[in-house]
């Protein structure tokens, strides 16, 4: 019987999703956030979207009941409001 590998490595899959979304807690309320390089009007949205869907991917990896993935989109949406609050 194969083993899903996310279930296998289920405990490292966490670690490595909540270690993202620190990153990107980080990123958003540091003073002084590294310096891209690339000159684009709205960078940091596109920064901010790619980050986030790339949250929402890793978790949506993990969960697969339409309710957790729910649970897990509101609560990054949360994350972004609160997040721009504290900037």
């Amino acid at each position: 019987m194969l083993v899903n590998p996310v279930h296998r490595y289920l405990k490292l899959w966490l670690a490595i999703g909540y270690a993202l979304v620190m990153l990107v807690i980080y990123l958003s309320v540091t003073s002084n956030p590294p310096d891209s390089g690339i000159e684009m009007p709205h960078f940091d949205k596109v920064a901010h979207t790619l980050a986030y869907f790339s949250m929402m991917a890793w978790f949506a990896q993990i969960y697969h009941l339409k309710k957790q993935r729910i649970i897990y989109a509101l609560s990054f949406i949360a994350l972004g409001v609160v997040l721009e609050i504290v900037q």
